[in-house]
């Protein structure tokens, strides 16, 4: 038991493995992808050839053969030639379905993550317009002129000197000034006025 390079080293470095570096031949030497086992008769036929000048005796093995040499040449950026086109051509035109294997990793298909929509800007609160400032107002009490609530005469006084007198009782309406505007309201607790000197009225 023997293990074959299945595309030969020789027909690879032929084919474009010179351009490889170091590390790069080293790994096609002894990558799975490139090894099989068989039998040393059959390792010593194949020597050197590609599918042109040679093709494994067991012809059920030929679809899957050739289909690891294009996957090899692939990965290492080898090239063919002709006959060696027309060969391959030839033997997977009776592979129906045929893959190619490879010793790369199927990349993983990451599904982007949904990104939620932005939030709509909050609509903007309006400043209240703070109401005008109150009007000026005198804390002067405001002159009123005095109503007579009640007069009682108690009849004809007697006389002093020349002049009548009659006492009348006059009750002081007052108001209590105020800043803001609103209707004062009245007072009724101004003491009573006597009145003299009201010749007029009698």
């Amino acid at each position: 038991m023997q293990i074959d390079h299945v595309v030969a080293l020789s027909d690879s470095w032929q084919k474009g493995a010179q351009q490889l570096s170091y590390e790069q031949r080293l790994q096609f030497a002894n990558d799975t992808l490139n090894l099989h086992a068989t039998d040393g008769p059959t390792n010593q036929q194949k020597g050197d050839g590609d599918a042109a000048t040679w093709l494994p005796p067991n012809v059920s093995y030929r679809c899957d053969y050739v289909a690891r040499q294009i996957s090899v040449k692939a990965t290492y950026a080898l090239w063919i030639t002709q006959a060696e086109y027309d060969a391959m051509a030839g033997i997977l035109s009776n592979c129906a379905g045929q893959l190619a294997p490879t010793n790369q990793t199927a990349p993983v298909l990451l599904t982007p993550a949904r990104v939620p929509p932005p939030a709509p800007e909050p609509t903007p609160t309006p400043t209240p317009t703070p109401p005008p400032p109150p009007r000026g107002r005198s804390c002067r009490p405001t002159p009123v002129t005095p109503s007579i609530a009640e007069t009682s005469v108690a009849g004809p006084m007697p006389r002093t000197g020349s002049i009548p007198t009659t006492r009348i009782t006059v009750t002081w309406r007052s108001w209590t000034p105020s800043v803001t505007g609103s209707p004062a309201r009245p007072s009724l607790d101004t003491p009573s006025l006597l009145v003299t000197n009201l010749s007029h009225l009698v």
